[in-house]
């Protein structure tokens, strides 16, 4: 690592409410064995005292820096873009404020890219509640199925703190979409697939990825608001998938699949559900038969339901019922 020594790699840390969640974060940091990096921490607005704490602790070590979001919008993708402007490294990290990194994480993940010719390189994560070792699943695996199909499936297979970027790549990309509250790592990793940027896969677990997020950035994944923010997202890759020449038969069913999806199996309201539906109709990718043919069915198929709990709740009583919200059985696109 002699060579390598002098290689500086930036690690952007957005945060806001969590510095209980943060100091843990900022802990495997401090304990990386590779030694040059600096921690950029971009404070979405916080309450807790975190400005205070962090700044405390960047007298005491130096690589850690704070910095407050002051344009907007508020959000995780603006606290990235502002953090990437500030940092210096060569290569970069996102790290979100709740998540753990292994000691030997920075250093090998810099041999990697020392070896690689490539833009990015992806390393796995594991799951964890309080500690690491608590539970015995990965964030995901690594398969043989293509990532851009894996990723229009919603079988996400990274998370955030999962790659390691070279400058250069992230400045051919572009910037994190501040217009995205939710579903930000899935549209911008997506759009460095589809962009060409060469990327390599590592079979090495180097994180922990927390699930308890009841405080989480990201904790209201699945209310209608941010259920509309994630078919924006959607629309937006299938614009790049056209303008890319990538748009083929498979992945316009695959984005067909993610509209029904986010449409009758996550939106409780037929009403909502069905003009979340129709813009999948308006941007193209469902076809009019498909629309009309499963707009029928779902209809019909939440009446009934409707209609037959109504039912056994006033033959048997209140306790017999069964809501259909979010339960709604889901339908095969073939």
């Amino acid at each position: 690592m002699e060579n390598q020594a002098s290689t500086l790699i930036s690690v952007i840390v957005p945060t806001k409410d969590r510095w209980s969640f943060l100091q843990e974060t900022m802990g495997s940091l401090a304990a990386q064995t590779y030694s040059n990096w600096e921690a950029i921490i971009v404070d979405d607005g916080s309450g807790d005292k975190t400005e205070n704490h962090v700044r405390n602790l960047g007298i005491q070590d130096p690589r850690f820096k704070y910095f407050a979001r002051t344009t907007q919008p508020p959000g995780a993708s603006s606290c990235r873009n502002i953090g990437f402007s500030l940092s210096r490294g060569d290569y970069v990290i996102f790290l979100d404020s709740d998540d753990l990194l292994d000691p030997d994480c920075l250093m090998n993940r810099l041999q990697e890219m020392s070896k690689q010719d490539v833009g990015f390189a992806v390393f796995m994560s594991r799951v964890f509640n309080t500690i690491p070792g608590d539970d015995d699943r990965l964030w995901n695996n690594f398969t043989d199925e293509p990532d851009l199909q894996r990723y229009l499936n919603q079988d996400i297979p990274w998370n955030t703190s999962g790659p390691i970027w070279s400058r250069k790549t992230l400045e051919t990309i572009g910037p994190w979409d501040e217009e995205c509250q939710s579903g930000q790592d899935w549209e911008f990793h997506v759009r460095a697939i589809v962009t060409g940027i060469k990327y390599r896969k590592i079979a090495q677990i180097d994180s922990s990825w927390r699930n308890t997020r009841k405080d989480s950035m990201g904790s209201t994944w699945g209310n209608e608001e941010n259920i509309r923010n994630r078919i924006y997202v959607m629309q937006k890759i299938e614009k790049l998938l056209k303008e890319k020449f990538l748009w083929n038969e498979n992945l316009r069913k695959r984005i067909v699949g993610t509209y029904y999806k986010y449409a009758f199996q996550l939106t409780p309201s037929l009403r909502g559900a069905m003009k979340l539906w129709r813009k999948g109709l308006e941007s193209g990718a469902i076809k009019a038969p498909e629309y009309w043919i499963i707009a029928a069915s779902e209809t019909i198929h939440r009446t009934v339901n409707i209609l037959h709990n109504q039912t056994i709740k006033k033959i048997l009583g209140s306790q017999f019922g069964r809501t259909t919200h979010l339960k709604v059985k889901s339908h095969s696109l073939g």
